[in-house]
């Protein structure tokens, strides 16, 4: 009797705005910024930093290759195994396909990342500001 073994391929966690916004995207073919997290070794949460650069390379060569996209931007997080790129929504798709990538989600760049203090009466206004020492 043969043994057979299954090997499971690991599923690439995709928020579900990102979902949302490569089917919008695929329609109105804007570019979409996307923060990819890479699959550690055996062992290993992320990728080590001293391999980041390579491996980022390998991923996204293959996905340009697949679907002849290169990637307008695209910012290596080396100490977090993260990677952002920013492009069109069939590079994203082929990105996720990747068995290197364990999750993606879609980065809100155009939105504030804080409140900004509102100015209300009577407060000293930075003009007003004097210098000591």
């Amino acid at each position: 009797m043969v043994k057979t073994r299954i090997i499971r391929r690991p599923m690439t966690k995709i928020s579900p705005d990102l979902e949302v916004a490569l089917d919008q995207a695929a329609a109105n073919t804007e570019p979409l910024v996307v923060a990819y997290q890479l699959r550690g070794a055996r062992g290993e949460l992320i990728p080590r930093a001293d391999e980041m650069d390579a491996l980022v390379a390998k991923v996204v060569q293959d996905a340009t290759q697949e679907t002849n996209a290169n990637p307008e931007r695209q910012n290596i997080l080396r100490n977090v195994g993260s990677f952002i790129i920013k492009g069109k929504a069939n590079l994203h798709r082929a990105l996720i396909a990747r068995p290197e990538i364990k999750a993606a989600i879609l980065s809100r760049s155009g939105e504030p990342p804080v409140r900004l203090p509102v100015r209300r009466r009577g407060m000293a206004r930075k003009e007003d500001w004097v210098r000591t020492g």
